[in-house]
């Protein structure tokens, strides 16, 4: 393998794995978002509950509003239930904790990338196999962190892969890149 087609396979590596932290990190922040509105939820729900559970109990006499405080306490407990089973909490440590993966993988691709390029002669380099050897093994814990994805929205996905496309080169997509070259050379040729 040559110096330049290592790089492009390191430098493929890194892309995956970045946009990969752009996704998960977009993902992460909804879900601790949506964590915390609903232990704020619980929270209301559970003060509503016994203002009302209160109130009723100190009215008593009326039955009418002894019947509508234990109906809003029953509804409070339902809807405290309900927010206490919705796994928003584990879906952000999912999201996390692939986040620092794909965090950790970039930084390790990035890091041999740095060695790959300051290689004077990479023909001859003692180290070549050991490298070699490191991106095998950087395929593969891609691989393995890859397979540990669920079911990605696309949406979001392609949104990433722009972001982190045009990061790295100005651009979002190829024909973006070509619609400039295109008009940049209708400016020259004029």
């Amino acid at each position: 393998m040559k110096k330049e087609e290592h790089i492009k396979k390191l430098e493929y590596l890194s892309f995956t794995a970045a946009m990969n932290v752009r996704y998960h990190q977009y993902k992460w922040t909804r879900f601790s978002n949506i964590d915390k509105g609903i232990r704020i939820a619980v929270g209301v729900v559970a003060v509503i509950s016994v203002v009302v559970s209160i109130n009723g109990f100190s009215m008593s006499n009326n039955g009418y509003f002894g019947f509508a405080s234990a109906a809003i306490a029953i509804l409070s407990l339902i809807v405290a239930i309900v927010l206490n089973i919705t796994p928003a909490n584990e879906r952000e440590a999912f999201h996390r904790d692939l986040l620092r993966r794909w965090s950790d993988l970039r930084e390790e691709v990035d890091g041999e990338i740095v060695r790959v390029e300051s290689t004077v002669d990479y023909e001859n380099d003692v180290y070549k196999e050991e490298r070699l050897h490191r991106l095998e093994d950087l395929a593969k814990k891609k691989n393995r962190i890859n397979s540990m994805e669920n079911s990605p929205d696309d949406e979001l996905l392609q949104k990433c892969y722009r972001e982190e496309n045009k990061s790295r080169s100005g651009y979002a997509t190829k024909e973006e890149k070509d619609l400039h070259e295109k008009e940049k050379n209708a400016i020259k040729n004029d």
